[in-house]
């Protein structure tokens, strides 16, 4: 294959990735891998922030960021609401 058919196929093989292939493949790199990841020495918040916000990024993506806003609301009023009437062991972990 010449140079020029090389660099046609590379360029197709870019435009052709958007960025939900991108977050979807990073996605599975972070969840395949998370742990050699850690054990060659990327802290383990390092990976989690990462993934978090790969995470929301996709939600907003998907759902809109006013319905990720909503939804990450009602998840922290519900945690809040765990958390002060100690129903759960969560306030053990967090305090």
């Amino acid at each position: 294959m010449s140079k020029p058919e090389n660099a046609n196929r590379t360029v197709v093989s870019m435009l052709a990735t958007n960025p939900t292939t991108v977050e979807q493949n990073l996605a599975r790199v972070w969840h395949r891998h998370v742990d050699d990841l850690v054990a060659l020495g990327v802290p383990a918040e390092m990976a989690e922030h990462s993934m978090l916000a790969a995470a929301l990024v996709r939600a907003a993506r998907s759902e809109g960021g006013a319905a990720v806003i909503s939804r990450l609301r009602d998840a922290a009023d519900a945690f809040e609401r765990e958390l002060l009437t100690g129903d759960t062991p969560c306030r053990q972990n967090y305090n």
